[in-house]
């Protein structure tokens, strides 16, 4: 596999989920305040403005609430087709993903999925989802 030339940014904000990534885990924002979890990661609480986040290790496990194939390519590291989903996680929040290959025919409304991460470089791996059966 060739590296991409399009790698996420890590900054302060989200770096804790990339850390968790690279050992496999999903992780999210943790209001330290109100107890919030939120995604995408930022630094700050979006239910309460507070700066006190930390991330916490998340189950990985969620139902997929929609997806598309993306038969139409608009970036150079992700030709077509691909598939990109929304699953709500178990603790609530919402995350836009994509599939592990060779499950998108199985894809369905309410399909309980799991995460798991393939890893783009030395330091980066992203989220995945498959169905947990």
């Amino acid at each position: 596999m060739s590296l991409p030339a399009t790698l996420p940014a890590i900054t302060a904000g989200n770096a804790g989920f990339w850390e968790h990534a690279l050992r496999g885990e999903l992780a999210l924002p943790r209001c330290g305040d109100c107890g919030h979890a939120w995604f995408p990661p930022s630094d700050r609480c979006p239910a309460c403005l507070s700066a006190n986040v930390g991330f916490r290790r998340a189950s990985g496990r969620g139902t997929l609430h929609a997806w598309i194939v993306m038969h139409r390519q608009y970036f150079k590291d992700f030709p077509p087709p691909y598939v990109v989903t929304w699953v709500r996680l178990e603790e609530g929040p919402m995350v836009v993903a994509g599939v592990v290959a060779g499950c998108e025919d199985r894809l369905r409304c309410d399909l309980p999925v799991v995460a798991t991460f393939e890893r783009l470089s030395e330091d980066v791996a992203v989220p995945r989802f498959a169905p947990a059966e």
